[in-house]
């Protein structure tokens, strides 16, 4: 459950941060700190609102339909694509910190208002959602893979280990350093050194990792 309940935003805010540096590095974005930290607090906030609202519509529509677990379900997976599209496209905020404050809100308030057990029903039909997400998201990247393989040297090999361990280093700076100071204001719950190597090691999702790492080859070639 912490491992779970961390990656919520911590993936969230990995891909946020990703596509201003995806914007910076392609020429869409201004290189410049300031401004790329404007962009984020910008598409952070603004998603945090976005996926809140979204959700209490969410909400008020599932209620008018009460009683009818298919069009719940279907509801919950039609505005949690209509979140995303309306932050990512129009209103320039993140569209996948809108979905997962969406996500946290549906399964904490508007839960409440479903039909007596769509809740369990929802549940299945979302992993049954995640799992062919994923599986598309490997097939992909291994359509995609030897292409870039063949091209790479042992330069990139070390570029790539580089990357990985100072992102193990980072990750155990936050949970060793930062962490400990939330907890002795009270802001956060200490957590045992087991479980948070658990954390450290965890980092983000494969999937995700992977989903990002098609964004970059895409969006650079």
């Amino acid at each position: 459950m912490i491992v779970e309940g961390e990656s919520l935003f911590n993936d969230a805010a990995a891909i946020a941060l990703f596509v201003v540096l995806l914007g910076v590095f392609t020429g869409a974005g201004e290189p410049s700190f300031v401004s790329g930290a404007l962009e984020f607090v910008k598409g952070f906030v603004g998603g945090l609102l976005l996926g809140y609202g979204m959700a209490l519509v969410a909400g008020f529509m599932i209620s008018q339909w009460r009683g009818a677990a298919v069009t719940e379900i279907t509801l919950s997976v039609a505005f949690t694509y209509l979140t995303f599209v309306l932050g990512q496209a129009y209103f320039e905020v993140s569209g996948i910190i809108a979905v997962v404050t969406a996500a946290m809100v549906f399964a904490s308030n508007v839960r409440t208002r479903l039909s007596p057990g769509t809740w369990e029903t929802l549940l299945v039909t979302w992993r049954q959602l995640e799992f062919w997400a994923t599986s598309l998201i490997f097939v992909l990247a291994s359509m995609l893979a030897p292409r870039m393989f063949s091209a790479m040297e042992w330069t990139d090999g070390l570029a790539i280990a580089t990357v990985f361990v100072v992102a193990l280093v980072a990750r155990a700076g936050v949970l060793w350093g930062a962490l400990p100071s939330l907890s002795w204001f009270g802001l956060s719950q200490p957590i045992s050194h087991a479980y948070k190597l658990v954390l450290c090691w965890g980092s983000l999702r494969g999937a995700v990792t992977v989903a990002l790492a098609l964004l970059a080859a895409t969006g650079i070639s």
